[in-house]
């Protein structure tokens, strides 16, 4: 089934037990056509399983290091041998333990799917999705001022060991498909996710290197997530002048709604968080736990309409071009302790996002490429004076690809080049005062950054019981012009590599 963007990526979202997914695909490069706001990095597509022709069931144990459990089971096919009708069920548990002190993880996922086949061209999937988990919350270990290491034991935990993040969540997808003639075919996807979150943690905020102690801040936070998704497109094939080509075109539209708040308090105002020894970190007192006072609602909608045609002039060239006009809106209402006004933070519509690509095969195993690519993506970060402009850039990429030892061995060599506008840096220079209840993190917005660079990677089996990933990349990323003239041409990025060798 289809998947929907998860509003501002992946980085603190709880995700579902891969036990449920049938295989994961990586796309290199921003995906703004199809799911409007994206970024140069690259999407995620979850694909997930669905039931199969034939009765099959498996399950699975695994155990590894530090307790690492994890269980599964999977069953599924044609439901009383029926034509029409056919499910599958998953079940998947972890309970696992971490390398560092304090820290666990136990989650419990059931999956249920099942398609109908209406006609011999039209299939209704219906699924559902369950999970609840109990997780340590971790921040990592700190470096002193100048990024040197602080020799702490691996096992080190820097937090408080009552720290957990809870998310249960539920998801209902459906989809209908109709087959059409000549090889077209329509979807209709719907998507309703459900999450509520509970945040309690404490993190290091100032270290003194010479005392081996730090001062630290404890949050609390709540919030619930309703994101609900609806995508159509029709997609086929068209012959002219002897070749064939292929169009698609569709449209979408998501809407996601965040109703919760947060609290957090430091050692100005709660001194038992200053000077504490990082060892004694987790026996920070839980009554230090703040209440929350103040709640919000930020509901954000996006639609989109969306096409695309691949266009072969001839057997050995194909070029790509497509585009998505969007119209993005983020709102913001206090709710609690009392309710206020709502305010319009982003409006943007009509945004034009346009993507142009040329594919050569050079010889049977081996193809040529360049494209490029214009890009959106909204931003949560708050500067003083409200939510910063959504990111706009664009992206060129040019390589070769191949294939060797019959396929078994994939090799690609590519440059890039990423221009992007108003990206976020944290500014250090005040404190935690922005944002709708004034306790977030300040940013400031860049006025253009870029990053360029190389990649080669070799990744496969070229002989039966030998796989290999390999690749090293070449990242050059700068500030081009910021408004402030001391920092153009200093690095963005400075937590990039700028050689990276992977193997």
């Amino acid at each position: 089934m289809t998947a929907f963007p998860p509003w501002g990526g992946l980085t603190l979202s709880q995700q579902y037990d891969l036990a449920i997914y049938d295989r994961i695909e990586v796309l290199r490069g921003p995906d703004g056509m199809l799911q409007g706001s994206s970024t140069p990095g690259g999407s995620v597509n979850f694909v997930h399983k669905r039931p199969t022709n034939d009765f099959q069931g498996n399950a699975s144990f695994s155990a590894g290091s530090w307790n690492n459990y994890h269980a599964t089971l999977d069953v599924g096919g044609p439901i009383a041998h029926s034509k029409i009708i056919s499910a599958r069920l998953v079940f998947a548990g972890t309970d696992r333990n971490q390398f560092y002190n304090n820290a666990y993880d136990r989650r419990w996922t059931i999956y249920g799917v099942t398609d109908v086949h209406l006609t011999r061209r039209d299939t209704l999937t219906v699924s559902v999705t369950s999970q609840t988990n109990d997780t340590t919350r971790y921040m990592g270990l700190p470096r002193a001022s100048n990024g040197a290491d602080l020799n702490l034991p691996t096992s080190t935990f820097v937090g408080a060991n009552w720290g957990k993040s809870e998310v249960p969540m539920t998801e209902v997808e459906a989809q209908l498909e109709h087959l059409f003639s000549h090889g077209w075919r329509g979807r209709i996807n719907y998507r309703h996710r459900t999450a509520d979150t509970t945040l309690q943690y404490a993190y290091l905020n100032a270290y003194n290197a010479t005392a081996r102690t730090g001062n630290f801040v404890v949050a609390n936070t709540r919030y619930d997530e309703t994101n609900d998704g609806l995508d159509a497109y029709v997609t086929g094939p068209v012959h002219l002048f002897g070749q064939r080509h292929t169009l698609m075109m569709g449209a979408n539209y998501d809407r996601y709604a965040y109703e919760g708040g947060g609290a957090s308090v430091n050692s100005r105002s709660y001194a038992a968080l200053g000077g504490i020894p990082l060892t004694a970190s987790g026996s920070i007192p839980s009554l230090a736990l703040p209440t929350i006072s103040n709640r919000y609602w930020e509901p954000s909608t996006q639609w989109g309409v969306y096409g695309q045609a691949q266009i072969k002039p001839m057997s050995p060239f194909a070029i790509l071009i497509g585009g998505r006009v969007s119209g993005y809106v983020s709102k913001t209402r206090r709710i609690s302790p009392t309710v206020g006004t709502t305010s319009t933070d982003i409006d943007q519509q009509g945004i034009l996002t346009p993507y142009i690509g040329g594919v050569l095969h050079l010889r049977p195993n081996v193809t040529a490429y360049v494209s490029y690519v214009s890009t959106f993506s909204p931003q949560s970060a708050f500067d003083t004076t409200g939510r910063l402009a959504p990111v706009r850039g664009n992206q060129l990429e040019g390589g070769i690809k191949g294939e060797f030892f019959k396929g078994h061995l994939g090799m690609t060599l590519s440059g890039y080049r990423i221009i992007q506008k108003n990206e976020a840096i944290y500014n250090s220079t005040i404190g935690a005062i922005c944002g709708p209840g004034g306790v977030d993190d300040c940013y400031v917005a860049t006025g253009k950054t870029r990053s360029q660079g190389a990649e080669a990677e070799l990744i496969g089996r070229p002989l039966e019981g030998w796989d290999i990933n390999a690749s090293y990349t070449y990242n050059d990323n700068k500030i081009v012009n910021n408004g402030n003239a001391t920092q153009a041409g200093l690095t963005y990025a400075g937590n990039s590599p700028k050689h990276l060798w992977k193997l």
